[in-house]
C-alpha cells in the first residue's frame, strides 16, 4: 500500500492481511454485475482498476456493460462548481456527510447525489438518462 493510497483511505497493508484474495472477490463481483447498468462518480476511473485487476488475472476485460457516470451528470446539471469531487458536489446539493473513502460510505453518498441529479436532469429536460456502454 503506497503512502499516498494510505493517506487517503487510511488502509494498512496489515488491515488487508486477511482479506480474501482478488480472484475470489472479482469473480464474485464479476457474477453480481451481469446484466445489470454500474452507475458510479467518475466510471472511468472505476472500470480502469477494474480492468487492470482482471487482466493481472489473466481473465477479460470488462465489455458490453451500460454504465452511468454520476461525475458527468453533475457537470450537466450544476454548471460552474469550483470543485467537482464527490463531496463538493454532494454539499452544493445539501445532502448531508462526509466521504470517508470508505466502499460503503462513499456508495451511499454517490447514491444520494445520483438520485437527486437524476431527477434534477429529467425535471430539466423531460427525458429519461441515456446510457453509455462500454467495450
Amino acid at each position: 500500500v503506497s503512502l499516498e493510497a494510505y493517506n487517503i483511505n487510511k488502509i494498512s497493508a496489515g488491515m488487508l492481511l486477511s482479506a480474501p484474495k482478488p480472484r475470489e472477490v472479482i469473480v464474485k463481483f464479476m457474477d453480481f454485475i451481469r446484466g445489470s447498468c454500474l452507475c458510479s462518480y467518475n466510471i472511468a476511473f472505476d472500470i480502469g482498476f477494474l480492468n487492470n485487476e482482471l487482466k493481472l488475472l489473466g481473465l477479460s476485460r470488462l465489455s458490453k456493460v451500460f454504465v452511468v457516470d454520476i461525475l458527468k451528470l453533475a457537470r450537466q446539471a450544476i454548471p460552474g462548481l469550483d470543485s467537482y469531487a464527490l463531496q463538493s458536489v454532494a454539499k452544493s446539493l445539501g445532502v448531508k456527510g462526509n466521504q470517508k473513502h470508505r466502499a460503503f460510505s462513499d456508495v451511499l453518498m454517490a447514491q444520494k447525489v445520483f438520485y437527486i441529479l437524476r431527477d434534477m436532469l429529467e425535471r430539466r429536460f423531460g427525458c429519461r438518462l441515456k446510457l453509455e456502454k462500454y467495450y
